[in-house]
């Protein structure tokens, strides 16, 4: 990254041009969004930012399934619920939409004249359609992530981190070129949010963890 005046909005990022060597799903989806708008080897920090929400949107989530999939494979999450209660939850839905299936059918064979099995048959589908749509995609979604035994080990290493960064009294006004002094720190310091004032410069970015006890 080079700052050229005293704005770091006018800072800009110049990608090497050589082999990233080994890296991570997310590290490359990264170095590749930033080596696609690359113009002759360089691109203004400003153009990093997406312009259309859906498509920002659509890329933190891909981003985040990769960041949480390392994380399983290191052992340091996992999935808040376990495969039974996930299966105990589609289970239940399943049941909970037969039943609403067969009170709707049972209406309209006693409480109609004449009997209609054929509406019963469709307005009871329809009616179980409507209870199953959300809670098919409550248990089958993502319900978030809860810590292991080895992650909260990690994590408190990194709190450790975050502490040590908040307090060098400059840290959070450093600006992105101070990644040639800071390295990987700086980066730390925006995943952490110790670096808050430098991360809108990179786009509508938000701190990457916080520790349980924190406040959303």
């Amino acid at each position: 990254m080079r700052q050229p005046g005293n704005d770091p909005r006018q800072t800009t990022v110049h990608p090497l041009d050589r082999p990233a060597g080994a890296l991570l799903p997310f590290e490359r989806r990264v170095l590749d969004r930033v080596r696609t708008l690359a113009r002759h080897g360089v691109v203004p920090v400003s153009a990093l930012t997406f312009r259309d929400a859906g498509e920002a949107a659509r890329w933190n989530d891909r981003l985040h399934a990769e960041v949480v999939a390392e994380a399983r494979r290191l052992g340091l999450s996992r999935a808040r619920f376990s495969r039974a209660a996930v299966t105990g939850l589609s289970a239940g839905a399943l049941g909970v939409g037969a039943a609403v299936f067969w009170a709707v059918l049972r209406f309209c064979l006693t409480h109609t004249q004449p009997p209609s099995l054929v509406a019963g048959l469709v307005l009871g589908g329809l009616a179980a359609l409507l209870v199953l749509g959300p809670l098919g995609r409550l248990s089958a979604g993502d319900l978030g992530e809860r810590d292991t035994d080895a992650g909260r080990e990690v994590a408190a290493r990194w709190l450790g981190v975050r502490r040590w960064l908040r307090a060098h009294e400059t840290f959070s006004g450093l600006p992105p070129a101070a990644v040639a002094v800071w390295d990987r720190y700086l980066a730390y310091g925006a995943a952490l949010g110790a670096a808050r004032l430098r991360v809108p410069r990179l786009g509508h970015c938000r701190p990457v963890w916080r520790a349980r006890s924190e406040k959303p």
